[in-house]
């Protein structure tokens, strides 16, 4: 299916459940608003008490602080989250009958299992971008002081590998986009399982999320393109699965027609 097509059908699936899936989208939404100000005060009131700027990135106190928030969000939003994609998901297969999101935000093991996937996808992402880190700052540092000659062509050749990095880092990226939707397709796979199977499904089809996200990036700022964003998100992990199905299945019956033949 085109994307073109994939979004018009999505448009289709939402007809009339636009209000009731917008709600539902913007639960993860309010709920990172309202701990990223919480975190904001935070800050605000250690520079109000006397704290210097400098020390917002540096003292213990604020980064215990971040680390605290980094917790809160990963137990708080992350269920949301993946609540509102069981949801985009069970709409994008059609289903009648709905699973009310209360009933995933009060099971102990959906709870788990979704703050341990978005903690895994945040790490995996940090230690992707590890290497353009480095290698980005190794060119600010050869050029900070003046250059010559020599610290010029490292600096330059450290510049493109850092480019060269930032977009495996947005290929690993995308690549986790799935997890999700994985995890409303197939509630029986570990977080880490989740990871992997989203690769491997994201495999040379990252271009359709990629035009999703520049599709809806500057609309969704005023959030009524959600449901139809995640809708389409969701039909096109089905479709994908769906794909990945049929030529399973083909291979195997090609295997026992080749055995039986020989």
């Amino acid at each position: 299916m085109k994307t073109g097509e994939l979004i018009r059908y999505s448009r289709s699936l939402i007809k009339g459940k636009r209000g009731r899936l917008l709600l539902i989208c913007l639960l993860p939404v309010c709920g990172a608003v309202t701990l990223r100000t919480a975190e904001t005060a935070v800050y605000c009131m250690m520079l109000y008490l006397g704290g210097k700027p400098a020390e917002l990135f540096s003292s213990e106190t604020a980064m215990l602080a971040a680390a605290v928030f980094a917790a809160l969000r990963c137990m708080v939003c992350a269920p949301l989250r993946f609540a509102a994609a069981q949801r985009l998901w069970e709409n994008a297969e059609g289903r009648e009958q709905l699973t009310p999101v209360t009933e995933f935000l009060t099971r102990g093991s959906f709870l788990r299992r979704s703050a341990v996937a978005a903690f895994l996808v945040k790490l995996t992402g940090a230690l992707a971008l590890i290497p353009a880190a480095v290698s980005g700052s190794t060119a600010y540092l050869a050029l900070r002081d003046g250059a010559g000659t020599g610290e010029l062509f490292g600096a330059l050749h450290c510049t493109v590998l850092t480019l060269i990095l930032f977009v495996w880092w947005l290929k690993v990226k995308t690549g986790m986009a799935a997890v999700p939707f994985l995890m409303a397709a197939d509630g029986g796979l570990s977080p880490i399982k989740l990871i992997i199977r989203s690769h491997r499904l994201m495999r040379g089809r990252r271009r359709v999320f990629v035009f999703l996200a520049f599709r809806y990036l500057l609309p969704a700022v005023f959030l009524f393109p959600l449901p139809e964003a995640g809708t389409a998100a969701a039909l096109s992990i089905s479709i994908f699965l769906r794909e990945d199905e049929y030529r399973e299945e083909r291979r195997a019956s090609m295997i026992t027609g080749y055995r039986r033949t020989a």
